[in-house]
């Protein structure tokens, strides 16, 4: 990823139509036609932080957590801190995001 340790949002292609950003939480598959949650990602490095940091505060820890409906699993990066983690995803469109994700965690 060439700029990323100049950029700490660094976004990289990952073919279209995705970005590989360099987030708040790890790295994020973002898809730029999505006008909330991908584009937020993307301009922002972060997106739901209101819902992530209200969730990890209820969270007790070591704990187990089942996000039921993880979609793209945006919030399953800070959620998988102090966590073991399982992801039920509501829509299979979304299964490459939510495996991008897990990968993520897994190599970093």
């Amino acid at each position: 990823m060439s700029g990323a340790s100049e950029d700490p949002n660094a976004v990289t292609d990952a073919g279209a139509p995705y970005k590989l950003v360099r987030a708040r939480h790890g790295f994020v598959l973002a898809n730029p036609n999505d006008a909330y949650l991908g584009k937020a990602v993307i301009t922002y490095g972060e997106c739901c932080e209101l819902e992530a940091s209200v969730l990890v505060q209820l969270m007790q820890r070591p704990g187990r957590i089942v996000e039921v409906g993880a979609n793209t699993g945006l919030l399953s990066l800070p959620l998988a801190r102090g966590a073991r983690r399982a992801a039920r995803r509501s829509r299979p469109s979304s299964r490459s995001r939510s495996c991008s994700r897990i990968c993520a965690l897994i190599l970093r």
